[in-house]
């Protein structure tokens, strides 16, 4: 896989999953603006699992797929900041970004050596 068609794909599946957050989260009652997938713990599970489950799939098809998962979180990472600003920062912004980047990245490594793992030994 091109690794500027992970880059688009990441974004792609950032900007689809928490385009159906904003759609069915409810916000909890001191946060304006409900759906963001940080504000919420069962956003960052949904946003955790897709990424998980990316990384697996990119990490397990084949030996060089830990660059094409990373590529995608990038672009998962790009499109979440692009998100953040158009729905407004707010104040916290610089730390919203930095748990984002975390939860992103940090699942899709887990699913990448969950992936290979699963390559390897099984």
């Amino acid at each position: 896989m091109n690794r500027a068609l992970a880059l688009a794909g990441g974004a792609a599946l950032f900007a689809m999953v928490q385009a159906v957050l904003f759609r069915v989260a409810v916000p909890p009652l001191a946060i304006r603006g409900g759906g963001w997938f940080l504000n919420t713990g069962t956003g960052a599970l949904a946003m955790a699992c897709t990424f998980v489950v990316l990384g697996a799939i990119v990490g397990g098809s084949r030996r060089d797929g830990i660059l094409e998962a990373v590529a995608a979180a990038a672009g998962a990472i790009v499109a979440m900041i692009v998100v953040l600003y158009s729905i407004g920062p707010g104040k916290i912004f610089p730390i919203a970004i930095m748990f984002g980047v975390f939860l992103i990245g940090g699942v899709t490594v887990i699913g990448v050596a969950i992936g290979t793992i699963a390559r390897e030994y099984l």
